[in-house]
């Protein structure tokens, strides 16, 4: 994997996935970030998506909701988390 820096101003999401292994932990930032690493690894199952709050400068549990409603305005990312099984209703 390359190396990125991550611009924390932005939205940054620790994703972490049902399988065991090197890569079952991904930092995303941003929507699009996001929505690669749900493509490349979300088939295996997702356990949790994190926020990173700068304030407690740790990772923060939120709703899938909120997740959707940040990302509102990329709509080409909002289409595919919105339809995608994770965040289904």
């Amino acid at each position: 994997m390359k190396n990125t820096i991550l611009n924390l101003s932005n939205r940054t999401y620790l994703v972490t996935f049902l399988f065991s292994g090197s890569d079952s932990k991904i930092l995303c930032s941003g929507p699009n970030a996001l929505m690669q690493a749900i493509e490349k690894y979300g088939e295996r199952g997702i356990n949790s998506i994190k926020e990173w709050d700068n304030g407690k400068c740790k990772f923060m549990r939120v709703s899938k909701q909120h997740i959707l409603d940040c990302h509102s305005f990329d709509t080409e990312s909002h289409i595919y988390l919105s339809n995608h099984y994770f965040f289904k209703k």
